[in-house]
């Protein structure tokens, strides 16, 4: 090491000690810096943890929100299928209620086409009773009256009536009607003009006379 002084006016400048100085001040320097240095690594440090931990929190609170989302989804999903389920089984009892509409419809024009029938049959009942009414009247008539027919017709009746058994007398009261067709043996009808068919002959038995009346099919043959 050299050691060198100078001397000028009124002070003595020491080489030595200012070499020291500036060796001193450059360590210091890089102390400084140094510490700086960590300062700064350490506040990027704590600023990353810090990022870090808010990174996490929000992260936490992301899954937090994904959670509830997937759980009202969930929710949503069941009521969806409880809906569906409630639907279907409205529908069903709509189609059962149509069902059990549709048979009471069909059992109510069932009952008003029997009702329809019956009084039908009930009318066409009437009507012939009111026919063998009217014909048992006529017949009466003629064995009672005395004023509208000749007494020697009634005195011949009511002798008629009185000699024969009671199935002539049945007979001259109520006459029978035969009907003769190309469909089978001969058969007893109403004394009514429905057994009127153009492929029948129809033999009427009052006991006093007999009746012929041949159909418009029958007829042609003849």
């Amino acid at each position: 090491m050299v050691i060198s002084t100078e001397s000028g006016e009124g002070f003595t400048y020491n080489h030595v000690n200012t070499v020291c100085e500036c060796k001193l001040h450059e360590t210091s320097y890089m102390w400084v810096v140094l510490f700086q240095e960590f300062v700064s690594t350490v506040t990027v440090f704590v600023s990353t943890v810090t990022v870090f931990v808010r990174t996490v929190t929000v992260f936490v609170s992301t899954v937090t929100v994904f959670v509830s989302t997937v759980t009202v989804f969930v929710s949503t999903v069941t009521v969806f299928v409880s809906t569906v389920t409630v639907f279907v089984s409205t529908v069903t009892v709509f189609v059962s209620t149509v069902t059990v509409f549709v048979s009471t419809v069909t059992v109510f024009v069932s009952t008003v086409t029997v009702f329809v029938s019956t009084v039908t049959v009930f009318v066409s009942t009437v009507t012939v009773f009111v026919s063998t009414v009217t014909v048992f009247v006529s017949t009466v008539t003629v064995f009672v009256s005395t004023v509208t027919v000749f007494s020697i017709y009634v005195f011949t009746y009511r002798h008629m009536l009185m000699r024969e058994d009671l199935t002539q007398a049945l007979i001259m009261i109520q006459p029978i009607l035969y009907s003769y067709s190309f469909n089978g043996p001969p058969e007893p009808v109403l004394l009514d003009t429905s057994s009127i068919q153009p492929d029948r002959i129809l033999l009427m038995d009052t006991f006093f006379q007999i009746l012929i009346f041949h159909g418009e099919v029958v007829y042609l043959y003849l």
